[in-house]
């Protein structure tokens, strides 16, 4: 069962990564350099299998794709606060809002496997 991409994910994560480039566009330190080639990756991985996590053709799929971009949106949230130890002005609302794509990722998760075992219970 294949499920329409959210268009509220849709729109927070493709904001986010435009606003992960243009911060990764700022950086100037050799270890600012670092943490944004890294967060940025991590950031463009994690919409990947978010956007993957839509298109799969099973729930098992689908949550497998989730957790990647999980663990890639905790990944990103690690080299943000890398860089938040120098400059917490400019990635603090950053940090916000990969919060809220954690959370967004986190439910989904809670819910495809819900629906999941609900469907088992019934057949």
């Amino acid at each position: 069962m294949k499920t329409l991409p959210n268009p509220a994910v849709a729109e927070k994560s493709s904001n986010l990564l435009s606003a992960f480039a243009q911060f990764s566009a700022k950086s100037s330190k050799p270890a600012e350099l670092v943490a944004s080639r890294n967060l940025l990756r991590a950031s463009t991985t994690m919409i990947s299998s978010l956007n993957n996590s839509f298109t799969d053709n099973s729930r098992k799929d689908k949550v497998f794709s989730l957790y990647i971009a999980l663990k890639e949106a905790r990944e990103a949230q690690y080299w943000l606060r890398m860089v938040d130890k120098e400059d917490s002005s400019s990635s603090s609302p950053l940090l916000n809002s990969l919060e809220d794509i954690i959370q967004i990722i986190s439910r989904l998760i809670k819910n495809t496997k819900r629906r999941k075992e609900l469907e088992g219970q019934y057949r």
